[in-house]
């Protein structure tokens, strides 16, 4: 019962085109035919920290801390089995900005590589085949995540993907991920003059 409530807040937040908030009172409404102690479950969150109640709205869904709606987040997508591919469509619009979704999505990609290869590889070629560009950089910066970890793994990972892509699609991950890397570099270099 507490992920049910905890993951509809997720989708209220992330996927619901509904621009009003979550509160108990929806929470309920949404949940207690399947789950009837959802207030207690609710409550249990907050007295762990999980949700936080606001003195101005006391009933509204609120995560303690942007940490745990990554976290939470990734668990959904994790849970759900919604395709990476399907992300840029289910989610809300004003959310593929959101720095929790995109580190939600990132850390998702990213444990991709621990898991099961020829998965893995294949969701990059999902990913690659549907020239999402939001979807792409996002994949880009878990690729290079895995550089500084693993720099074998991500050539294996790029050898092997790059039997499965076009050869256009592949130059465009290369192509990606270097414009990343300087733009890493420019940001660390206009850092240091920033200090000096």
């Amino acid at each position: 019962m507490i992920w049910a409530v905890v993951f509809q807040a997720i989708k209220s937040r992330f996927f619901s085109r509904e621009s009003q908030k979550l509160h108990t009172s929806d929470l309920s409404a949404r949940l207690s035919a399947q789950y009837p102690n959802v207030i207690p479950a609710f409550q249990w969150l907050v007295q762990y920290n999980v949700f936080v109640c606001q003195a101005c709205d006391p009933n509204l869904v609120h995560f303690s801390h942007d940490r745990l709606a990554e976290f939470f987040l990734r668990r959904y997508i994790q849970d759900t089995g919604t395709p990476l591919t399907e992300l840029h469509r289910s989610l809300i619009p004003g959310s593929l900005v959101d720095p929790i979704v995109q580190q939600s999505v990132q850390d998702t990609i990213y444990m991709l590589f621990s898991g099961d290869r020829l998965d893995c590889i294949n969701q990059i070629v999902f990913i690659l085949r549907g020239d999402d560009d939001w979807l792409i950089s996002i994949l880009t910066d878990a690729l290079l995540r895995i550089a500084e970890e693993k720099s074998d793994a991500l050539t294996h990972i790029l050898q092997e993907t790059s039997q499965y892509i076009l050869k256009w699609q592949f130059l465009d991950l290369i192509r990606s991920v270097l414009l990343r890397i300087n733009q890493k570099l420019d940001d660390m270099s206009y850092y240091f003059c920033q200090k000096s």
